[in-house]
C-alpha cells in the first residue's frame, strides 16, 4: 500500500493529508498561502465539496495553485519511492537519518510472509521515549557523564554518525535503570539495525561502537520480576460476551465472528495458535474416560526425533465451537481459516500450512488489538496478542481450576519451570467465573 496526498480540515485547520492504511500524517497549508490569514479565515474560503477555495476568496486563483502543485510535488516523491512513509512526508526536515532507517526498515518487515515487524515498532516506540526521558532529565547528576551532544538530541535528530559506544552505554543505563522490562528483546533488536545500518551505503560502521556490544553488556540491577500478562477474570468474561456483530474495523462480520470463535477457543484450551489453526477433525475424539479430547502433534515438536502425542480435553464452550464449525472448511479444518489453495501458494519447502497460518496469525493478532480497545480491556502496553490467550488459559487452569502442575504440563506441552515462568499469572488465584467446565459424553464424538 502505498501513500496518499489530499487537502482536508483537521484540528480547525486546512491540512495536507498522508495517509497510508491506518496511518494519518497532517502538514499544515497556512505558511503556504497567499494572504496573511488565520486558520479560521482560511477555512470559511475553503470548499469541502470541491476540495478547492471558493472563486470569490481572496487570491483563490494563487492559492488553488499552490495547494496542488504542493500534492503534485508530494505525489512524485511517493512515485519516485512508493515505500515512504507519511513520517517522511510531514516531517522530511525533522526526521534524522536514523529515525528514517528505523521505520524503513518496519515497512519492509511489514511485507515479509511472517515478518516480526511488532518487535521493531516496539523498540521505534522505546527509543522514541528513552530520548524523552534524557532531553527531560539532561541536568540530572546521573546523566553527567555522558556528553551534551546526545543529551540535547531528539530521536528525530539523531544521525547515524551520532550512534557510537556512548549511545549504546547510554541506551543501556536507561534500559536497565529506567525501563526495568524486557529490555534483552529491545537491546536484541537495536543490534540488528545496527547490522542491517552497516550493510546499507550510509556512511556508518560497526567500528564506532569500538567492540562496544549493546546485548553482552547489558545488565538489570533494579530489574523487578512481573507476573506475565494475563487477562483478569472480569476481562475473561467481557471477552467471551462480545458481541462479534458490534464490531466496526476492516473486517467483515463473518470473519470478525470467527476470530472471535477463535480466541474464546484459546482461552478455554491451552493451545498454541498455529495448532488451534490447524486443528482438523480427524484429531477429535472419545477419549477413554468420557471427554471429547484433541490429540494432535504440536508444530513445535515436528522435527523432534521422539513424535510426542500432546491430548487436550475440550472444555463445554469449546467443543460447542468445534460443533458449530463442522462441514464448514472443504479440507476439514475446524476453523475455516487454511484452505488447499492457500497452502498451495505459500509452499515452499514443506512449509505451506505454517506459512499460511502465519499470514493469518498477522491478521489475528491486528485484529485481537482493534477488539481488545474496542472492550476497554488492558492490552499489554499496546502488544497484546493471542498468546497472551494462552498465558490466561493457564494461568486459569493452574491458579483456579487447581488443575495439578504435572497434568497441566503435559496438557499444554510446557515444561513446569518455563511454565511456572514465562506463563503463569498469581494474581488470578482466589477468583472464581463459570469458564472452562467439562461434560463426560457417553459414546459420543465428534
Amino acid at each position: 500500500m502505498i501513500t496518499t496526498v489530499y487537502p482536508t480540515i483537521h484540528n480547525n485547520a486546512l491540512k495536507l493529508c498522508f495517509s497510508n492504511g491506518k496511518e494519518r500524517k497532517f502538514k499544515s497549508l497556512r505558511e503556504f498561502l497567499n494572504g496573511n490569514f488565520s486558520n479560521a479565515e482560511i477555512l470559511s474560503f475553503w470548499s469541502s465539496a470541491t476540495k478547492r477555495f471558493n472563486p470569490t476568496s481572496p487570491n483563490a486563483k494563487e492559492n488553488n495553485t499552490i495547494v496542488f502543485s504542493l500534492i503534485d510535488e508530494y505525489e512524485a516523491k511517493i512515485l519516485a519511492n512508493p515505500s515512504i512513509t507519511p513520517t517522511q512526508l510531514a516531517n522530511p526536515d525533522k526526521v534524522g537519518s536514523f529515525e528514517l532507517f528505523i521505520l524503513d526498515h518496519i515497512e519492509k518487515e511489514k511485507k515479509k510472509a511472517g515478518g516480526n515487524f511488532n518487535n521493531y515498532v516496539k523498540l521505534y516506540k522505546r527509543l522514541s521515549e528513552f530520548h524523552r526521558y534524557i532531553n527531560a532529565h539532561a541536568n540530572s547528576p546521573e546523566l553527567a557523564k555522558f556528553s551534551n551532544k546526545l543529551l540535547k538530541k531528539s530521536l528525530s535528530e539523531m544521525d547515524i554518525q551520532d550512534i557510537g559506544k556512548e549511545y549504546g552505554q547510554l541506551f543501556n543505563w536507561w534500559l536497565a535503570n529506567v525501563y526495568c522490562t524486557n529490555f534483552e528483546k529491545l537491546a536484541k533488536c537495536l543490534n540488528h539495525i545496527l547490522r542491517e545500518i552497516e550493510k546499507s551505503d550510509l556512511p556508518w560502521s560497526m567500528s564506532q561502537m569500538e567492540g562496544y556490544s549493546i546485548t553482552a553488556n547489558a545488565h538489570k540491577p533494579n530489574k523487578i520480576e512481573e507476573s506475565p500478562f494475563a487477562l483478569m477474570p472480569h476481562e475473561i468474561e467481557t471477552f467471551l460476551n462480545w458481541d462479534a456483530s458490534t464490531y466496526m474495523g476492516g473486517v467483515d462480520a463473518d470473519r470478525a465472528q470467527i476470530y472471535h470463535d477463535f480466541f474464546c477457543f484459546m482461552l478455554e484450551c491451552p493451545m498454541r495458535s498455529i495448532d488451534v489453526m490447524k486443528l482438523n477433525y480427524s484429531q477429535i475424539g472419545l477419549h477413554i474416560n468420557g471427554y471429547i479430547q484433541v490429540k494432535y502433534l504440536p508444530t513445535k515438536k515436528q522435527n523432534q526425533a521422539t513424535k510426542k502425542m500432546v491430548s487436550v480435553p475440550l472444555s463445554d464452550r469449546a467443543l460447542a465451537i468445534v460443533e458449530r464449525y463442522k462441514g464448514v472448511s472443504p479440507d476439514g479444518y475446524v476453523f475455516p481459516l487454511l484452505s488447499v489453495d492457500k497452502i498451495g501458494n505459500w509452499n515452499a519447502g514443506g512449509k505451506g500450512v505454517e506459512k499460511a497460518a502465519s499470514k493469518v496469525n498477522q491478521q489475528m493478532n491486528l485484529f485481537i488489538k482493534q477488539i481488545a480497545k474496542q472492550m476497554g480491556i488492558r492490552d499489554n502496553d499496546g502488544q497484546i496478542s493471542m498468546y497472551d490467550l494462552r498465558h490466561t488459559s493457564i494461568s486459569y487452569l493452574m491458579t483456579v481450576k487447581k488443575l495439578d502442575t504435572v497434568s497441566l504440563s503435559l496438557i499444554a506441552d510446557c515444561s513446569l519451570d518455563v511454565m511456572r515462568k514465562h506463563y503463569v499469572n498469581a494474581q488470578m488465584a482466589g477468583n472464581q467465573m463459570g469458564f472452562v467446565s467439562y461434560t463426560k459424553k457417553q459414546n459420543q464424538a465428534i
